[in-house]
């Protein structure tokens, strides 16, 4: 059998694309950072959670939501924050997805990385899915609109002044 060569956005775990809001004492507006997979490769919750036992620790909400294992609600808080959170999601190979969690706005320099990351998403040939204007309903429940497609709905994010 041959063995097929992984693209790089099938190679990531999460990616996260930062907005204006300071991130450790810095200003990373429109840097992508990217968590791979590992070769024993669990559930997005784990890195998630180790990734923010050395980033974000200031974020006390981002920081709690770390506590469980749930992750939709640590990209929940990540997104409130202004940041830009994907979950590659792939279960057959045949079938490339992943998972946005977009803010209610971006900056410009999001859209840029944005553009650049949505580029690969296509070459890629992935499905996608947009969570976007979450908010918690009286119950707790993460509730928000959803789209799918392919990476070409993203456009919509990439544009100048687009009302989500």
């Amino acid at each position: 059998m041959e063995k097929r060569e992984m693209g790089e956005i099938e190679k990531l775990k999460i990616a996260i694309i930062y907005g204006k809001r300071e991130v450790d004492g810095l200003n990373k507006n429109g840097v992508i950072e990217k968590i791979y997979k590992d070769e024993d490769d669990t559930a997005h919750c784990f890195y998630l959670k180790e990734f923010l036992e050395q980033n974000l620790k200031s974020e006390k909400e981002l920081q709690a939501s770390a506590m469980t294992r749930d992750s939709n609600s640590i990209f929940f808080e990540l997104q409130k924050l202004g940041h830009i959170g994907f979950a590659e999601s792939t279960s057959k190979k045949a079938y490339k997805e992943g998972i946005f969690y977009m803010p209610k706005t971006i900056t410009e320099k999001q859209k840029d990385t944005l553009k650049q990351f949505k580029n690969q998403l296509d070459k890629e040939d992935y499905n996608i899915m947009i969570f976007a204007n979450l908010y918690r309903d009286k119950d707790g429940v993460i509730m928000g609109k959803i789209k799918q497609g392919k990476a070409n709905i993203l456009d919509d994010y990439t544009r100048q002044e687009i009302e989500r």
